[in-house]
């Protein structure tokens, strides 16, 4: 079976508790992902091969956001890490009639700043 590559930014996502708004909390619950990263997971998840491609900050967080989706199977050997920063948002769960809200934090980025010779594309898709 060949492997499904995703490409994407993985991202920090810092959420207030249930009920609480941004002004309010002194919390946020830390979780590591974003679309093409949660892909990966699911395909891994139901026995596929995959592959997820980024770039991260060569720090603890881009460590931890590298380890939350390696744990699931997910061949992120072609993740690279520079000086910068990690990609962020803050999310607030919604209540009742409040819907829920984002704010991105995600200008200059390592990702972001990630230029598409970065990448060594023909072997990143071999097997795919």
């Amino acid at each position: 079976m060949s492997r499904v590559v995703t490409f994407g930014e993985i991202m920090m996502r810092l959420a207030s508790p249930l009920g609480e708004r941004f002004e309010q909390t002194k919390n946020f619950e830390v979780v590591y992902g974003g679309a093409e990263a949660n892909v990966a997971v699911a395909i891994a998840k139901y026995g596929g091969k995959s592959r997820f491609v980024s770039k991260v900050s060569a720090d603890q967080f881009g460590d931890a956001a590298i380890g939350n989706i390696t744990v699931h199977g997910v061949d992120t050997s072609y993740v690279m890490k520079d000086t910068g920063r990690l990609g962020k948002y803050f999310y607030e769960y919604g209540y009742s009639q409040r819907p829920s809200k984002v704010i991105y934090d995600r200008d200059n980025s390592v990702f972001a700043n990630s230029k598409p010779g970065d990448f060594d594309w023909e072997e990143i898709f071999s097997n795919a």
